[in-house]
């Protein structure tokens, strides 16, 4: 069975493997809080924006509360303390405080506040006394106790384990753990000052233990290291004070150091992995798949002196769009603040088909201006003059004849719905998609972040999430839609992987990219995921860096 001195050690180490477990976990927390936000979730929408409030709050109520306790018990102490006076009280303290080996005498004061001796103070320790009639064997050995407590800076033993307290309030485990270890210290502190002392100096000892089980305590302080303890601690002190057998300490001490040891590695991954995270974020777990997606996009519209211009030669010539800049940059709805250019999505530039979305206001209707000959003729067409709240439009054309329009509307906070317009002429008319089902709880959904059509018939809206993918599929041109299943990946904080955006085309195949953010769409780290089907199903296909 490992010695008292050796559990103490056992004690800490375990306190450091509970911390550096937690704070993975609160490390995640307030991650998941931090992105809850920044996707538009109010305070109480998400769990996990309420659970780092709880955790500080409790946190700052235990450094509040461990605060306002030393105060208290300073000033009631610092009111009836005195200096000791007797010189023989003074010799058995400088004679205890040599033989446990301190570097200084610890001052000597009487104190009518406490009712055993005790130590108080961190960097200069205090040695205070209850007021009474004491021997000078019964002295001489609880003096050496507390001078051990100062010499092995058990004081600030305990400080460690109240300061884990305060972060970790909410964990049982620590509490038995706090316990344990505090009981282990005095244990500890008894084995030194009695070990190698005649029966005589046992005796005095057990006697002053006996005589303060007697007297009872007051509530035991973690700035303090109190003579006193529980009757359950006093009696195995009892029982320390009486064992004369001599106990081999190399087990023990063998046990503590590869348990160090093992700490010390931890620990070091631990720093490892923060420093990682801080200074480098993709260095701490290389993506599965680091492939071509590091490509800057093709930017084939631009905007340029007071109008948007489009190139088809790759920006050896570009051509202004014959709309206004004004009337390009018109919305409604300017929650995101207004456009100084081309909205993205809001167009698309092929050899086929040209076309760019605007308008949304009362000013400018939702207008759409196309070109199918390379700007050679323009042809701009009203979609609606019915909806001037818009927010964000998203143009798609899977094909030269047919062309989807996606309009946001009627945002309140950080919901709104969105609107369906189709052409099946190339652009000339556009109707209003009747549907069956849409995106969202009966068409009411968070923020839209992405629209696509990648066929006549099947298409995609991606909505801004915190809690799980949105990302709907029609597959009859828009007249009904269900969100897409995706499979788990295994990939580590995948529950946080919860943005997801309109697939891309890739060769014969869709991907989806999952982030954690909507602000970087094509920067960072995603989890890649693959579709032959069109979008029935999905199957991961890797993690990827893209920039």
């Amino acid at each position: 069975m490992l010695q008292a001195k050796h559990r103490r050690v056992l004690w800490l180490l375990l306190l450091i493997w509970l911390q550096l477990l937690h704070s993975r976990l609160l490390e995640k927390l307030m991650d998941a809080s931090f992105r809850s936000l920044q996707l538009g979730s109010a305070p109480g929408d998400d769990l996990r924006t309420l659970l780092p409030c709880f955790w500080l709050a409790g946190a700052l109520c235990m450094v509040l509360w461990q605060f306002g306790s030393y105060q208290r018990f300073r000033r009631k102490a610092l009111e009836s303390m005195k200096p000791v006076e007797e010189s023989w009280m003074r010799s058995a303290c400088e004679q205890a405080a040599l033989e446990a080996g301190c570097e200084a005498v610890p001052p000597l004061y009487q104190s009518s506040s406490v009712s055993t001796p005790l130590v108080l103070g961190f960097a200069a320790p205090v040695m205070l006394v209850p007021e009474g009639e004491y021997t000078w064997a019964e002295l001489r050995m609880v003096f050496l106790h507390e001078c051990t407590h100062i010499r092995k800076k058990d004081l600030w033993y305990k400080l460690i384990f109240t300061a884990a307290a305060c972060i970790l309030w909410f964990q049982p485990l620590l509490y038995l753990l706090k316990a344990a270890a505090y009981r282990d210290l005095e244990i500890a502190c008894d084995q030194n000052v009695v070990e190698g002392k005649p029966e005589a100096d046992r005796k005095a000892y057990a006697d002053f233990l006996l005589e303060s089980l007697r007297k009872g305590r007051n509530r035991e302080l973690p700035y303090s290291a109190y003579f006193y303890n529980s009757k359950s601690v006093m009696k195995a002190r009892l029982a320390v004070v009486e064992d004369t057998r001599v106990r081999s300490g190399i087990p023990g001490a063998a046990v503590c150091a590869a348990l160090a040891v093992l700490t010390v590695l931890i620990f070091a991954d631990r720093v490892n992995e923060v420093r990682q995270a801080l200074w480098n974020p993709y260095a701490a777990e290389p993506p599965q798949n680091l492939y071509e997606d590091s490509e800057l996009p093709e930017c084939r519209a631009r905007n340029g002196e007071g109008a948007a211009e489009v190139t088809w030669n790759d920006g050896t010539d570009w051509m202004e769009v014959p709309a206004a800049l004004e009337a390009l940059t018109a919305r409604g709805d300017q929650m995101d603040g207004a456009l100084t250019g081309l909205q993205d999505k809001s167009y698309t530039v092929s050899e086929e088909m040209t076309a760019f979305a605007y308008g949304g206001s009362a000013e400018v209707p939702v207008t759409v201006t196309w070109t199918k000959d390379q700007g050679a003729n323009w042809t701009t067409s009203v979609v609606t003059h019915e909806y001037n709240s818009v927010r964000c439009l998203f143009l798609s054309f899977p094909d030269a004849e047919h062309g989807f329009l996606v309009l946001t509307a009627g945002r309140t906070m950080w919901q709104e719905g969105d609107v369906l317009f189709a052409t099946k002429d190339g652009g000339y008319t556009w109707t209003e998609v009747e549907r069956e089902s849409a995106p969202g709880y009966e068409g009411v959904h968070s923020l839209t972040i992405g629209a696509e059509f990648v066929t006549p018939e099947v298409g995609f809206v991606a909505i801004r999430s915190s809690q799980e993918p949105e990302l709907y599929r029609t597959e009859d041109g828009g007249v009904n839609w269900e969100l897409c299943a995706f499979p788990e990946s295994g990939a580590e904080n995948e529950e946080f992987y919860t943005m997801a955006y309109p697939p891309e085309q890739k060769e014969d195949r869709l991907c989806v990219y999952l982030g954690m953010e909507e602000y970087s769409e094509l920067g960072g780290t995603r989890l890649r995921y693959e579709s032959e089907d069109l979008g029935k199903t999905w199957s991961y296909t890797g993690e990827v860096r893209r920039q």
